[in-house]
């Protein structure tokens, strides 16, 4: 037999092969059924509605169920991309964010970050972070002249101290709180935090680690410069005429805005919406909410 025969003999013979089983249509009835005992079940796994509903086949059930998580998730993203606030920053020495890290080799640092120019400073701990350590990196700030108008930070014993508290007193800056169990609010230092740490244990050397994270990664966030570049440029002094200003009215905007209420939930709602409406006042932040200025300007009539 020639090499040509056989050829044209084996190309014949894989047109009698068995093509396999025929991928059968999922009836629209059958995707009412899934999609209605998906939904009355919470929306959970395939298992549960396959046991609820054995007389479907269990691929038409697990690819109707797969298209529906998918379908679920975009229309939950979507949700949340329009009810996202989003918080711009002006000018460097604005807000200022803490927040506290423990590293693979069991160090435990204060990790600091500037909200506009996402510098990331650290200061270690002689043991676990303590109030004290809080206060030190506070006082280093302000012996560089570099006090913001509002620190950032979460509930913890550390942060909110009473040496804490009156030192910010004493230095007329607004102390802005998470709600209870809410870390996003601080999400700036939390992302901080987590680069602080991928880049540490490469190392295990600080000054390399903030010089990575500074001085040699470019942010988009920041027109591709990096953080240490538009810090430098955008920084602005605060003096002390604009810092008692900001803090007066900061603080007479929080006892109006909570005055009589009693949760104390609502309490710390109503003086975290106050503060950041002071900030927008005083021009310092752009809060939008899903890509558009929460307080869109009125136009005007030609």
């Amino acid at each position: 037999m020639s090499s040509r025969t056989l050829r044209n003999w084996k190309k014949a013979k894989s047109f009698n092969k068995n093509p396999g089983p025929i991928k059968k249509a999922i009836r629209f009835n059958e995707q009412l059924k899934i999609a209605k005992e998906w939904k009355r079940q919470g929306y959970p796994g395939s298992r549960p509605v396959i046991a609820a509903l054995p007389q479907l086949r269990i691929r038409s059930i697990r690819q109707v169920i797969s298209k529906l998580k998918s379908r679920r998730g975009k229309r939950k993203s979507q949700i949340k991309t329009l009810v996202r606030k989003n918080v711009k920053v002006h000018h460097p020495g604005t807000i200022t964010s803490f927040d506290g890290a423990t590293t693979d080799n069991n160090a435990n640092y204060l990790v600091q970050r500037d909200r506009a120019s996402l510098t990331i400073e650290v200061h270690l701990c002689e043991t676990h972070l303590k109030s004290q350590d809080t206060l030190s990196a506070l006082e280093k700030l302000k012996a560089k002249n570099r006090l913001p108008f509002v620190v950032c930070t979460d509930n913890g014993s550390q942060l909110c101290a009473d040496v804490v508290r009156n030192f910010l007193d004493k230095n007329y800056i607004i102390h802005l709180k998470n709600l209870p169990h809410v870390p996003q609010h601080n999400g700036a230092c939390e992302i901080a935090v987590r680069e602080f740490k991928a880049v540490f244990i490469e190392n295990f050397d600080v000054s390399k680690t903030l010089k990575s994270l500074n001085e040699n990664r470019k942010r988009q966030s920041l027109n591709w410069h990096t953080a240490k570049e538009f810090h430098d440029a955008n920084f602005k002094t605060i003096s002390a005429e604009d810092r008692m200003k900001f803090y007066e009215t900061t603080k007479s905007n929080i006892h109006m805005a909570t005055f009589g209420i009693q949760n104390a939930k609502e309490k710390r709602k109503l003086e975290r919406e106050a503060i950041f409406k002071t900030m927008e006042s005083f021009n310092l932040i752009t809060i939008t909410r899903g890509n558009h200025n929460r307080y869109p300007k009125a136009e005007k009539n030609s």
